[in-house]
């Protein structure tokens, strides 16, 4: 049996193996993307439902980045969050959707304060929406991801 190989092709007598798996590779990154946009658009608009609104100015500021956005990546070293992490900006890294507001008071009705607490006053609005909503997400990505297999 003779054996030939040039670039992404191997040749063996009379049978060719083709190598598709940058292709594959591309396609599934893509698909990545797009569930990732899909959640982000999704938990955007389940957390506006869910948020506090007397002015409509924190339901408005709801936003939601992910890798593809232009800038630099956010880095989060699970630390706790300070004031400006709940705005996101830049680029989420590869497979996560990263979801805030700029809005300065939106941590004080998401975590409560020294004489409020969040939870007890059902006050919290982001990850009450996310986890109320988890299962659509995981929906979210699975449709995305079948729909690129199906290609």
């Amino acid at each position: 049996m003779e054996e030939q190989q040039k670039g992404d092709v191997m040749k063996f007598d009379h049978v060719e193996i083709v190598d598709n798996s940058k292709d594959v590779l591309k396609t599934l990154d893509d698909a990545l993307s797009l569930a990732m946009t899909a959640v982000g658009m999704q938990a955007q608009g389940d957390i506006a439902l869910m948020s506090p609104h007397d002015t409509g100015r924190l339901r408005n500021s709801i936003t939601y980045v992910t890798r593809d956005d232009k800038g630099e990546p956010n880095q989060y070293d699970g630390e706790p969050a300070k004031r400006e992490d709940y705005q996101p900006r830049g680029k989420a890294p590869k497979g996560v959707v990263v979801i805030g507001t700029n809005v300065e008071y939106a941590m004080y009705q998401e975590l409560g304060t020294s004489k409020m607490d969040a939870a007890n006053n059902g006050r919290g609005f982001i990850r009450p929406a996310l986890e109320a909503n988890f299962d659509t997400y995981q929906k979210l990505i699975k449709a995305v991801m079948e729909q690129a297999d199906a290609k």
